[in-house]
């Protein structure tokens, strides 16, 4: 099925077939456009998962693969802000302490030293729950 940004018909038939929403959600190559990254993050709001309906401690998660383009990171870091979600990982270089990120961990040190990271970049968030952010 299509799923047009910020298009309330696509989303509503999706949330009628998913009343839970997901647990993680992963876009890559959707970055690129300035104009659609605020209905971007506008449908992952209404698409992601709470944490109540999660009923364990771990929170719902939205994952971009960035390749820098007409679209710089702060600006994607204050949409996803706007809607309630936080940076909390970037690769490459998201941690101070590689030990402690997340994003490091799905690659091999190999793999890492292969892959071009100076336009490419995955950044992970999580949903502040309203509730705490209050």
């Amino acid at each position: 099925r299509p799923l047009e940004w910020g298009n309330v018909g696509n989303i509503n038939e999706i949330q009628t077939s998913n009343n839970k929403g997901f647990d993680v959600i992963i876009g890559t190559d959707v970055t690129y456009v300035a104009e659609a990254i605020m209905p971007l993050f506008s449908t992952a709001e209404k698409l992601i998962s709470s944490e109540s309906d999660l009923g364990r401690e771990s929170q719902p998660s939205l994952i971009l693969c960035h390749v820098l383009r007409r679209v710089d990171q702060p600006s994607i870091l204050s949409a996803a802000s706007q809607f309630g979600f936080r940076l909390l990982d970037r690769w490459p270089s998201g941690s101070s302490n590689p030990a402690q990120s997340i994003t490091s961990s799905w690659f091999s040190k190999i793999a890492e030293d292969k892959i071009p990271s100076t336009a490419l970049s995955i950044l992970y968030f999580q949903r502040v729950d309203s509730e705490l952010a209050s």
